[in-house]
């Protein structure tokens, strides 16, 4: 006898996170084995969703690792005092020779760079990503200076995955252009 259980609550569950795939990707969820079969009474249902999960994670990892790497947003943290204006970014995982610090426009500091991708792996052994959380690829931020700078003082360090930035106050107007190496 071939009977077969219907979960309407699991079904709609997976329906619905379908629909979310669709809403974020643009696409349609990859294909089940068995197109929307019901439900062996033998499975047990939470094994059937971590299934359907784990269809729909990697369709999406698939998905996102074929594009271009899309931008993300560092945290930053400015702070003032008499002597100086302090900017720090959030960059772990940035290696020093991918982050670029530069005096972009008079009263204006530019903070840009690329994180890796962290599943890339090694060119020898390429490695497909399954889940990866930490945002990767380009990164860009602007702060407003103050009005005057010592602008041959500023000064940039990434240590521990914190880029800081010192900008002293002085007597001049910040110019267009200026790179500040980082240390």
């Amino acid at each position: 006898m071939n009977e077969t259980v219907t979960h309407e609550p699991i079904d709609l569950a997976i329906g619905g996170v379908e629909r979310l795939y669709h809403s974020i990707t643009g696409r349609e969820a990859p294909p089940v084995e068995e197109p929307h079969a019901p439900m062996p009474p033998e499975k047990a249902p939470e094994r059937h969703i971590e299934e359907q999960m784990e269809r729909l994670m990697d369709g999406m990892s698939r998905l996102l690792s074929e594009g271009p790497a899309r931008p993300w947003t560092p945290a930053i943290s400015v702070s003032e005092g008499t002597e100086d204006l302090r900017v720090s970014v959030d960059l772990p995982g940035v290696p020093r020779e991918h982050v670029r610090v530069r005096l972009a426009q008079p009263g204006l500091l530019e903070i840009s760079g690329r994180r890796p991708d962290p599943c890339s792996g090694a060119a020898d052994a390429p490695r497909r990503a399954r889940h990866a959380e930490p945002p990767h690829g380009p990164f860009l931020r602007w702060v407003a200076l103050p009005p005057t700078v010592a602008e041959d003082r500023v000064a940039a360090r990434l240590a521990d995955g914190v880029l800081e930035v010192r900008i002293p106050r002085g007597d001049t107007a910040t110019t267009a252009g200026r790179s500040i190496p980082v240390r």
